[in-house]
């Protein structure tokens, strides 16, 4: 359930996440 949930907040907040990503790499993204 959380993966789903994951994967559509992934979808809206996919360039926001690139840029964090980048600053913060506490958090894997495997997409």
């Amino acid at each position: 359930v959380k993966a789903q949930m994951n994967h559509g907040l992934l979808t809206v907040t996919l360039p926001k996440i690139k840029v964090k990503k980048s600053e913060r790499k506490e958090i894997p993204i495997a997409g």
